[in-house]
């Protein structure tokens, strides 16, 4: 009789422990997934918009300077100015320090090619070839903290 009761004891306290568990969350876990799922999926279309324009008028698919300006001035610089605005609205949605962190990481980066095509867009207006070679450092550095973004998202999502 008293091991029924000490059984039934211990299966009411670990009924009692999963429901707690349970109702337990990971506000990180939880956050990063409307942050991947939801937000960063609308602003990724806006994104790779931009960089394929950009990409089709510049390297090998280069033809001429106002072709670029074109592409620049009618694509590229409005689709991510609006993505840089939508991201730092975004920002007060954030409620976790590790998700916000790295959200500035990834605004940062792409405030950097943001004021790197409009620098493109001055040096082919003023002919400046110093301005070109301004832009392309902005850009690499761009690149570079979009990509260390994407790193630390990935471990972050390990982690969490």
């Amino acid at each position: 009789m008293k091991k029924q009761a000490f059984f039934k004891g211990v299966y009411i306290m670990l009924i009692a422990l999963c429901i707690c568990l349970m109702g337990c969350s990971n506000p990180v876990k939880d956050e990063l997934l409307t942050y991947i799922n939801e937000d960063l999926s609308k602003l990724g279309n806006m994104e790779d918009t931009a960089i394929k324009a950009f990409e089709s008028a510049t390297g090998e698919n280069y033809t001429d300077d106002a072709r670029l300006y074109s592409v620049l001035t009618e694509t590229v610089i409005p689709s991510y100015a609006e993505l840089t605005t939508k991201l730092e609205a975004l920002s007060a949605k954030l409620k976790t320090a590790e998700v916000r962190k790295l959200h500035e990481k990834y605004i940062e980066g792409a405030n950097l090619q943001n004021s790197a095509f409009a620098t493109f867009k001055v040096a082919l207006e003023e002919g400046d070839s110093n301005k070109v070679l301004t832009a392309n450092d902005k850009l690499t550095q761009g690149r570079k903290m979009i990509r260390e973004f994407t790193a630390e998202l990935n471990d972050l999502c390990s982690k969490n």
